[in-house]
């Protein structure tokens, strides 16, 4: 039960710090896109793309989630190639377009309250939207210079999302084991499912070799999101 109210608290405080200072970064516009639906072309640039990432058009789920639909269409070593501060605006796309505020904070009220149970961490991960194109974001997070370079908060949030597309498919319980135990033998899945898993095995011992990996917030272990079932 800990493990699952430490996993709540630290993605609802850093969602909240991190949609505060993009609010207080931006202009109105933000909230009129987060109103109307937003449609960006496929033959958009990669670096309008990225100008985007950087920009209000990111500030609403339905922005961040057409600019990483569109993303997914680019080439890969063009993705990759781009300056660490783009990937870290593109990584941070995923976080905005696919993480649910509002059921995180209150999932983590009622875990504060003490009726904290396993299957918390269930309603989290299924509350994000799992429709989400993360073909960008799997580039970056598979890239060895970027997991190498790239903030560390950035890279740990965008391989949650990823997470949750895993828990959609495998459910979270076996997620959990597997990240706990850094095994996939007992993985029965698609090899789609199979690569994702191993892209957030990769990514977390890429993490873990950084300087920076002891990320706290709110005295929470960033990192910890990745850690899997803890006694």
């Amino acid at each position: 039960m800990k493990q699952w109210y430490r996993i709540l608290c630290l993605l609802s405080i850093f969602m909240v710090m991190t949609i505060s200072c993009r609010q207080l970064f931006t202009t109105s516009l933000g909230a009129s896109m987060a109103r109307d639906k937003v449609t960006i072309s496929n033959s958009t640039s990669l670096a309008d793309l990225v100008t985007l990432a950087q920009g209000t058009e990111a500030t609403s789920p339905e922005g961040a989630k057409e600019i990483l639909r569109v993303l997914g269409k680019k080439s890969a070593d063009d993705i990759t190639a781009l300056s660490v501060d783009d990937k870290a605006s593109i990584l941070n796309l995923a976080t905005t377009a696919a993480i649910d505020m509002g059921t995180l904070t209150d999932l983590a009220k009622t875990a504060a309250d003490g009726t904290a149970t396993d299957d918390m961490i269930t309603t989290a991960l299924s509350a994000f939207d799992t429709s989400v194109d993360m073909t960008a974001i799997e580039t970056i997070l598979g890239d060895t210079e970027s997991l190498q370079t790239a903030p560390v908060d950035s890279l740990v949030l965008a391989a949650a999302v990823v997470m949750a597309d895993v828990a959609d498919v495998i459910g979270t319980t076996q997620m959990m084991d597997i990240l706990a135990s850094g095994d996939t033998s007992s993985l029965a899945a698609t090899p789609d499912i199979q690569a994702q898993m191993d892209l957030i095995l990769n990514a977390r011992t890429a993490i873990n070799t950084r300087d920076s990996a002891d990320v706290t917030v709110a005295g929470f272990n960033l990192t910890d999101l990745l850690k899997g079932t803890q006694p």
